[in-house]
């Protein structure tokens, strides 16, 4: 029988995987991923499966987390290989999922829906429903892609409600940013003040968690938003401090974007 995903982990390496999960959120990637390669370093050191298996799959969350598809489908094909051959089903499982959601970043939404419901079909017979709420934008984007609208409405519709039921608050800011922006590309501007609100809830929501990453990503699209409607001094003073705030990780999707809109808007 698999034991339960974190029981059997080494300590030292469930706390350093854990710590750069955090630290991504925080708003420091170069840290993160400093963090996670110690982490998946000492789980090979102690030639341990268990432990093995929980760093390459936190790994490859944070890459997603920083919109580095390849990295996090290279880490999540290793926690497949482990997975298949100690018969870590959950883990598998979730390992689909992602890589599904990095397919579906790199704009290879057919074979992303296909590996993502396949992963999502083995995490319900599984019987976990861990990374629902992860899951869910990814899929509704696949599913826009197709042509599905209605199902990726359902999809955004299912997260929140899910959200609001569990109280799992990591991924509150991220699903409201991606919502606004399935509403925006549904119904354009038409869904320009409910875009606006999800955009201003995931802001409130990451600031009062210190979740600097999901607050950058939900200020870039609202000071787009408000950019198309003429308000370019308010989408300046939103999101120049943010930009300025970080450090590192000058190279990552998210901080590349930030900077070439804040061009524009001088």
């Amino acid at each position: 029988r698999e034991s339960p995903l974190w029981a059997v982990a080494d300590v030292k390496t469930i706390s350093l995987s854990i710590l750069a999960t955090a630290s991504a959120l925080l708003g420091y990637p170069d840290k993160a991923l400093a963090l996670h390669d110690e982490a998946a370093r000492h789980a090979a050191e102690l030639d341990s499966p268990h432990s093995s298996v929980l760093a390459l799959s936190q790994y490859g969350a944070t890459c997603l987390t920083l919109r580095d598809p390849e990295r996090g489908i290279a880490n999540e094909q290793r926690v497949i290989a482990l997975a298949d051959k100690y018969g870590f089903r959950t883990w598998r499982a979730h390992a689909k999922c992602r890589v599904g959601q990095a397919l579906i970043e790199l704009g290879r939404f057919e074979e992303g829906l296909v590996e993502l419901e396949a992963g999502l079909a083995e995490s319900g017979a599984s019987g976990s429903s861990l990374g629902f709420h992860a899951n869910a934008p990814a899929l509704a984007d696949a599913l826009v892609h197709a042509g599905r609208w209605q199902e990726a409405t359902e999809r955004y519709e299912q997260a929140v409600q899910a959200i609001e039921a569990s109280g799992e608050a990591r991924f509150v800011a991220h699903v409201q940013q991606r919502y606004g922006e399935f509403l925006l590309a549904r119904d354009g501007v038409a869904a320009a003040g409910e875009a606006e609100a999800c955009f201003g809830k995931a802001i409130e929501v990451a600031r009062s968690q210190g979740a600097r990453w999901w607050e950058l990503r939900s200020a870039v699209s609202l000071a787009r938003l408000w950019h198309h409607q003429g308000r370019t001094r308010e989408a300046r003073e939103l999101l120049a401090p943010l930009v300025a705030w970080f450090t590192e990780g000058s190279d990552t999707r998210d901080l590349r974007e930030s900077r070439a809109l804040l061009a524009e808007l001088r």
